[in-house]
């Protein structure tokens, strides 16, 4: 049983997160051979006070991005 998890910044609609688990789990059924029904994915959806590239947290490079210039 392949387990799948991905980790995102917290924020997209929930219709597009389940587009993304159903297409990921496709592509393992498909590429793995396996069962569709034995592929388990898991979203884990993380506030972007929480995320950073370096010392830059997702928010703070939002606020940066949409300030004006």
């Amino acid at each position: 049983m392949p387990v799948i998890q991905i980790t995102m910044v917290k924020g997209r609609p929930d219709e597009l997160v389940k587009r993304c688990i159903k297409g990921i789990a496709k592509t393992v059924h498909e590429t793995l051979g396996v069962p569709l029904d034995s592929v388990r994915v898991i979203a884990c959806e993380v506030p972007a006070t929480n995320w950073a590239a370096g010392a830059v947290t997702k928010d703070e490079q939002r606020a940066k991005e949409s300030a004006p210039q």
